[in-house]
């Protein structure tokens, strides 16, 4: 027997469940059952998780998402690292709205090839859909272990942050932890990279685009908020938007501007002590470093700030080359993202950059060629000065 009109199975690792089993083998979703329905059964029935057999209690109130629950101490390993009552409403809400657009969406089935449950499955013709929607911290581990397990079966995994892991610095401004930057997906090569967040509070979605990193976790980008009622399944993943190079250049200016201020002598951090280490032991300062280094690239590069890695390049391939010598671009950044499309191509990207500001000439593939030598500035005063004039080049140079 099911309460109201939902069948559908149930799911994964934490305390709620919303699917239950009674004694004749039959199932429950509370979340369709009136108050009257639920009073009436809990004085009648008892129930069991589908995986672990245990006897499981029904919640119900006015604060929270009617459902199931695992007592204390179960072994049941879907009894631990509950997610709580903001993610089952994201995750309900989630699923009545693909429902209300007519897709056939099952909520927390059971895949048993893969032995994996994902909030919400998605037929749509001969395509097969895994949406998750992850509000709590898991292990790196056990986000990719989930992400592949549905890749290898066909399954197009889509994860959806809860909106309270968004963490806005400015407008176009956010923080991503390295773990957070695990979500960026990218459907197709010609697709912006995109991280996606609901939240059941607001009812809103909320989706961060085209990335321009600014440190590890920092990242200028596009932020749309767009209600749940005002935008279809097919609009969320086709969101396609620019940043203005104006905003760009604007916002950059001033990371230059305080890059070239900051006190690099004192960095107490072990990765910023050994990159200075490094400028140090070839003759450079991170405050007098060229314009060149340091530049806004659409493109991702894990664990490593822009300033050094593009240092690292420009000391290491074109400042030993002579005019008119080669360089090849290759990228080695591999399997940091699955679920974007592409790999990211931070080198190739940094060198096209590098070629519309006129230092490199792109000759084919990743082959680039030395038109100019890299000016380094004499002073702070002339590393700003040169950084407003190469930001000023930029402004006209960047695509949209």
């Amino acid at each position: 027997m099911v309460c109201g009109r939902s069948m559908y199975i149930f799911r994964k690792e934490c305390n709620y469940v919303l699917r239950a089993l009674n004694r004749l083998g039959k199932e429950f979703l509370l979340m369709d059952c009136s108050n009257e329905e639920i009073r009436h059964i809990r004085g009648l029935e008892s129930f069991f998780c589908p995986t672990c057999k245990e006897k499981v209690l029904i919640r119900a109130g006015s604060k929270v998402v009617p459902h199931f629950a695992h007592k204390p101490y179960s072994r049941c390993v879907n009894a631990s690292n509950g997610e709580g009552n903001y993610h089952e409403r994201g995750k309900i809400h989630l699923f009545k709205w693909l429902q209300a657009q007519g897709y056939h969406a099952m909520l927390e089935a059971y895949i048993p090839e893969i032995k994996q449950r994902p909030d919400i499955f998605l037929t749509i013709k001969r395509k097969k859909i895994a949406i998750e929607y992850q509000c709590c911290r898991i292990s790196p581990e056990m986000m990719l272990a989930r992400t592949k397990g549905y890749q290898r079966y066909g399954i197009i995994p889509i994860w959806i942050l809860g909106g309270n892991r968004l963490k806005r610095n400015q407008q176009n401004i956010v923080t991503l932890s390295s773990y957070d930057q695990l979500f960026f997906h990218q459907f197709q090569s010609n697709s912006p990279i995109s991280v996606y967040y609901y939240c059941p509070d607001a009812k809103q979605f909320s989706t961060f685009q085209t990335p321009y990193p600014i440190s590890k976790t920092k990242m200028i980008g596009t932020l749309h908020f767009t209600s749940i009622q005002s935008l279809t399944f097919p609009q969320l993943l086709n969101l396609q938007s620019n940043l203005h190079p104006n905003v760009l250049v604007d916002l950059w200016i001033n990371e230059k501007r305080n890059f070239r201020k900051k006190p690099h002598s004192i960095f107490k951090a072990q990765e910023a002590y050994s990159i200075h280490q490094y400028l140090y032991h070839r003759g450079y300062h991170a405050s007098l470093l060229p314009s060149i280094i340091n530049l806004p690239i659409q493109t991702l590069f894990p664990n490593e700030e822009p300033y050094s890695w593009q240092a690292k390049w420009i000391i290491e391939n074109v400042l030993p080359l002579p005019l008119g010598g080669r360089i090849s671009a290759t990228d080695t950044v591999k399997d940091c993202y699955p679920l974007m499309n592409n790999e990211p191509r931070p080198y190739y990207a940094y060198a096209c950059l590098l070629a519309r500001i006129g230092l490199l000439k792109h000759l084919h593939g990743i082959i680039f060629e030395k038109r100019m030598e890299v000016e380094f500035p004499r002073t702070l005063h002339d590393g700003i000065k040169q950084d407003e004039e190469l930001i000023s080049l930029l402004k006209s140079r960047i695509k949209e």
